[in-house]
């Protein structure tokens, strides 16, 4: 194994179980407050008006009672045809009661980013590790 690639291995023992290890941190608190909203919002019928980019990003409108009209534009590994009728999880924002924090009641709309997160904060965990082992394996045998 030349300077070079042992180098490279070490970089990577080091740096992708490091990395995936904080992207598993960020897709576990995604996940608790994801499941947390959708636990505490409110829930409204919603239909899709428009597609945005495509089937996967839809453009719903839902009212809230004793509200006006809102859109909610959304995307996710989900598809939708104009017309279809949706439920939207919505609360007001704490922190501006003007806005809502809205988000679509659909398993890809709600759980396609810590998905994500934690499907390639495991890779690259698992590759650093490997990566580490077999390096180790390496410099026994030198």
């Amino acid at each position: 194994m030349s300077t070079s690639q042992q180098i490279g291995n070490k970089l990577i023992a080091m740096l992708f179980p490091v990395t995936g290890a904080v992207l598993l941190a960020i897709a576990l608190i995604t996940a608790i407050s994801t499941h947390r909203f959708s636990q505490s919002a409110s829930r409204a019928d919603g239909t899709v008006v428009e597609l945005a980019a495509g089937g996967a990003h839809p453009v719903i409108e839902f009212t809230p009672p004793g509200e006006q009209p809102m859109r909610l534009k959304t995307s996710g590994f989900i598809y939708f045809a104009v017309g279809d009728r949706v439920t939207v999880l919505y609360q007001k924002d704490a922190s501006d009661p003007a806005h809502y924090r809205t988000q679509l009641d659909h398993p890809g709309a709600r759980w396609f980013g810590p998905a994500l997160l934690c499907g390639i904060g495991g890779g690259l965990l698992l590759a650093g590790l490997y990566t580490r082992r077999k390096l180790q394996n390496a410099l026994r045998q030198a």
